[in-house]
């Protein structure tokens, strides 16, 4: 036993039986209490937690059947072992009524005392397992990592809610299994040699886990080995995971942008005095014959002051004038130009824009966002695809939606989105996506991008 007393409950009418109970039972590992009545027993369990009770069978009122099947029937007391105590003459009538209301053994009088000490410690001890099973089975219940315990064979010896829920696995089919019938295919070879390392190893090993499917997820595993197999952790870090990821997508944009502003005057000055000869050079007569060429150099030349103007996007101290208006009206004002892009393309676009709140933004680089997305979603698809465009809020954000029945986006291209200078396409810069990242974290906004073989929707979430 450990240092706690244990409390053990004496129930019975007459004093000096419960003497004699005490005489055997005396022990500084014990807290013996009287009940002199079943209704007193009853009171007595209502406020204090009981490891055993002793019942005499025979009392006025209420008699011990009657008291145990009430102690039974109170989720408090249901499992507390009750050791039922009657006289020999009524021992075989007695027996199987205490054994079908719930007893967990019987002690005829008269008895050895060394055989009540024995029977009192062995029920105290299993009810003290019992306890401490419950105990665990709660931590690793309430536990917001996914446990799953393991023996020597692979075989399930206990799994947690947690590991049911991020394995996608049903209770009703557990039993017998081994961990190896519930893993994902793709992540058992990496699973079984770290588990096996820590079996053979006979410590701790620590490691991380991308579980693939059914959706992805990052895990930080801890398995545990013990005499009798494994237990194993598995902490959900995704969060953390695609946080670190943002923000070292976020720190490259600021780096670039950051070079921009450093360089943009310092280029921008040449390309001034460059268009201006161009344009003197386009006046003379003597130069008709190229005129040809003078609108295609020109038309460089604004291209590559766009592209800087997209570089100087990216920094995250770029100047926004925010202010309090509505997402809905920006949308409303920018249609006719955007649903030009889609009739010259022979798309179409279709808007559904729900009731929402103003919230703080800057028109102009909002409408440089909605440009650049509508424009990816164009460009993914082909003539006589639809393109939409949504606005709706949940309790804590308005919800920004371009979605396109395009071809979707390759898993490998995907990982790349948003990083400066990667594109796809023959003749872009790798820049609209990025200054789209700028722009939603400039407005503490947050991009999802989901895409399938049926197309790709972008999600531009903004806070009140």
């Amino acid at each position: 036993m450990d240092g706690q007393k244990l409390n053990i409950l004496l129930v019975d009418d007459r004093v000096e039986n419960l003497v004699a109970l005490e005489a055997v039972l005396m022990s500084p590992h014990y807290n013996l209490v009287r009940a002199n009545s079943g209704e007193e027993a009853l009171k007595l369990i209502l406020k204090e937690d009981f490891s055993l009770i002793l019942l005499d069978v025979q009392m006025p009122g209420l008699d011990g059947f009657e008291t145990a099947k009430l102690i039974r029937m109170r989720k408090r007391s249901h499992n507390i072992p009750i050791i039922f105590i009657t006289a020999i003459n009524h021992a075989s009538e007695y027996v199987l009524k205490g054994y079908q209301i719930g007893a967990t053994d019987y002690i005829i009088k008269p008895f050895h005392p060394d055989t009540l000490k024995f029977k009192v410690q062995g029920y105290l001890r299993v009810y003290q397992d019992r306890v401490s099973y419950e105990k665990i089975t709660n931590i690793l219940e309430s536990i917001s990592d996914a446990f799953i315990s393991v023996d020597n064979n692979w075989q399930l010896t206990y799994i947690n809610k947690e590991a049911v829920r991020i394995f996608h696995l049903s209770n009703n089919s557990l039993e017998g299994k081994s961990i190896w019938d519930l893993i994902p295919e793709t992540i058992v070879p990496t699973l079984y040699e770290q588990l096996n390392e820590a079996i053979n190893s006979k410590q701790r090993v620590n490691f991380e886990l991308e579980i693939p499917e059914p959706q992805q997820l990052f895990c930080e595993v801890n398995a545990y080995p013990f005499f009798g197999g494994l237990s194993i952790y598995f902490r959900n870090v995704t969060e953390i995971k695609l946080l670190q990821k943002e923000m070292i997508k976020i720190d490259r944009l600021n780096t670039v942008g950051k070079l921009a502003a450093g360089i943009a005057h310092e280029v921008r000055n040449p390309m001034t005095t460059v268009r201006g000869l161009i344009q003197v050079l386009a006046s003379k007569d003597e130069n008709t014959k190229n005129n040809k060429y003078f609108p295609l150099m020109l038309d460089e030349l604004d291209r590559a002051n766009s592209i800087i103007t997209n570089f100087l996007s990216l920094a995250n101290d770029k100047h926004t004038q925010l202010k309090r208006q509505s997402l809905n009206k920006i949308i409303e004002n920018l249609f006719p130009l955007i649903q030009a892009d889609a009739r010259v393309s022979e798309m179409d676009i279709y808007v559904e824009l729900e009731e929402i709140k103003e919230t703080l933004l800057d028109e102009e680089e909002i409408r440089q966002l909605i440009i650049n997305l509508v424009r990816n979603g164009l460009q993914a698809m082909s003539p006589g695809g639809k393109l939409k465009i949504k606005t709706y809020t949940t309790k804590e954000e308005i919800v920004l939606v371009v979605q396109d029945d395009g071809n979707g986006i390759a898993s490998e291209v995907l990982e790349k989105i948003g990083t400066p200078f990667f594109t796809t396409k023959n003749n872009g810069t790798g820049l609209g996506l990025a200054v789209c990242y700028s722009i939603a974290q400039r407005h503490h906004a947050k991009i999802d991008i989901e895409t399938s073989a049926r197309g790709t929707t972008v999600y531009v979430r903004f806070k009140y």
